[in-house]
């Protein structure tokens, strides 16, 4: 029997095993406004958090709403998921999976940013604002915001 993949990155990939896991949400804040990662770059994402190999999905939502939003989140329902691809190195081309998930904010804490996050920047917005930032970067998150909308049973006043 072949010995297990390298724990660090069995669900963060590596050439071996090119494939990443992560969790993201919609995150509606008691206004119903959506949070929204601004990168340095500019790119525009929804909260998204690499899992941990000994972590339920429900601790990684929460995990990542305080590390990057500064809150902490009920989760509601699991809502869809994407599959998009990013380079590991200029030879590992990795296939992300995310599983989303809605969110609603329980209390605003502290954020506790890792490295990799100290220059994003959280954005509440409407959430047809949102759809549109994510729309022009051809990001298909915004679809993802559509079906929280749905679930949530939203009316188009809601959007605006």
């Amino acid at each position: 029997m072949k010995e297990m993949l390298n724990k660090e990155t069995l669900l963060t990939g590596d050439r071996e095993n090119p494939y990443h896991l992560s969790i993201g949400q919609v995150v509606f804040d008691k206004n119903n406004s959506i949070a929204l990662i601004e990168k340095k770059d500019g790119t525009i994402t929804l909260p998204r958090e690499t899992t941990y190999l000994n972590e339920n999905y429900s601790e990684a939502l929460v995990r990542g709403a305080l590390e990057e939003l500064g809150v902490t989140v009920i989760p509601i329902r699991f809502i869809g998921s994407l599959i998009t691809n990013f380079n590991r190195d200029p030879q590992t081309i990795i296939e992300k999976s995310t599983l989303y998930f809605l969110s609603r904010v329980e209390e605003v804490k502290t954020k506790h940013l890792e490295d990799d996050e100290l220059d994003d920047t959280v954005l509440w917005t409407k959430p047809s604002e949102a759809i549109e930032k994510l729309k022009e970067q051809n990001n298909p998150e915004f679809g993802i915001i559509l079906r929280a909308l749905e679930k949530e049973n939203r009316t188009n006043s809601t959007l605006d």
